[in-house]
């Protein structure tokens, strides 16, 4: 089916027919899927894209712990504040909600750079590893815990050298660095089988900008092996 070229409209976007690229999600009452678009920009400028839509699909949170928070306004603001701290991020093209909670919200499709999950260790492998593990940090110095940080939400590009995150749902603030260190990390740590030890440990060096033989990176790693172990 051909990706639909659409205009940076509520209603188009929300009546599209764009095929989903995965299973729709349900919760309760409420629903989300995702599909990809071709979405006209301005005149003459089209980008491929990919568009959000979720009706009563809600979050709680500790500031709403009763009714809950629209989950794309959630994932549209906690990109904005990773964006705003240098963190790469697909770029917000559109976003809006509308009555009966229907939120939408369409992004760039990031074609040109590849998932972690999809990289083989090569030689190009220590370049992905310094610029993940630079990012990750600069994500909790600002106090920001992704909470999904799995390798098929972090896409790389040799070329441009960067590193952008995706599907930020359930990223939130923190109090204290540690907090987002633990979570984070032992996620990426459980997901990356196909990592050495010595990837990992060249990971965790530039994380936490350490030498290979400081006793604060002995120390993360082991607790990042013992939740390995806690968890199966």
């Amino acid at each position: 089916m051909d990706q639909p070229l659409l205009e940076p409209t509520f209603e188009s976007l929300w009546r599209c027919d764009a095929a989903d690229i995965d299973q729709p999600n349900r919760r309760g009452r409420g629903w989300s899927r995702v599909g990809k678009i071709i979405l006209q920009v301005t005149a003459g400028n089209v980008k491929p894209a990919y568009l959000k839509r979720q009706q009563r699909f809600i979050t709680r949170t500790p500031l709403h712990p009763f009714r809950g928070i629209d989950t794309l306004l959630r994932e549209q603001r906690m990109m904005g504040l990773a964006a705003r701290s240098g963190i790469g991020t697909p770029e917000v093209l559109y976003f809006a909600r509308r009555q009966e909670q229907k939120a939408l919200l369409v992004v760039e499709a990031l074609d040109s750079y590849e998932s972690l999950d999809h990289i083989k260790p090569d030689a190009r492998h220590r370049q992905l590893i310094e610029q993940t593990g630079r990012t990750v940090r600069k994500m909790h110095q600002a106090r920001l815990c992704h909470g999904c940080l799995y390798p098929k939400h972090i896409f790389w590009s040799e070329q441009e050298a960067a590193i952008k995150l995706i599907d930020w749902e359930k990223a939130r603030r923190v109090l204290f660095r540690k907090t987002a260190m633990l979570r984070d990390l032992d996620s990426l740590n459980r997901r990356t089988p196909g990592w050495s030890l010595r990837s990992r440990a060249e990971f965790l060096s530039v994380y936490l900008n350490k030498p290979l033989s400081d006793p604060l990176l002995r120390r993360c790693w082991r607790q990042l092996r013992k939740r390995a172990q806690a968890k199966g």
